[in-house]
């Protein structure tokens, strides 16, 4: 019997068990933000993105990592005041999610649409997302 801790851990134990692979319906839980900060925790920055901003060949090699890694870690520099509302501008240009966001630093997952080639298997939630709207 694995603990619960290290079943989370375990990216090949995850991917084995045919029921633990998540499909994105709605929001990310807080364990399966938790493994995908732990996933690119020591990895270094995928993309970096400076002075110019947002670019259209910035979003079209951000959208070909994702589809690639579907973990990305981008590191903003000299953007101190505008990080959160570039941001906000990846989110909805890509259809990623914002995993984190500590200093220049920011996680982003998007899953693969074709469960095949699906590199990250996240943990099931046992119990649905947490709603701050109500």
């Amino acid at each position: 019997m694995v603990p619960k801790r290290q079943e989370y851990r375990n990216r090949a134990n995850c991917a084995t068990k045919p029921g633990n692979i998540e499909t994105m319906s709605g929001p990310l839980t807080n364990p399966q933000r938790k493994f995908l900060r732990g996933l690119a925790h020591n990895a270094p920055p995928t993309m970096h993105l400076g002075k110019f901003g947002l670019t259209p060949n910035f979003l079209k090699s951000f959208e070909l990592a994702l589809a690639s890694h579907e973990v990305l870690k981008l590191r903003f520099a000299n953007l101190q005041d505008v990080r959160k509302e570039l941001s906000s501008e990846i989110v909805t240009a890509t259809g990623a999610i914002l995993v984190s966001m500590v200093g220049h630093t920011a996680v982003y997952y998007r899953p693969n649409p074709d469960h095949e080639k699906r590199k990250v298997v996240l943990p099931r939630s046992k119990r649905p997302p947490f709603d701050a709207t109500i």
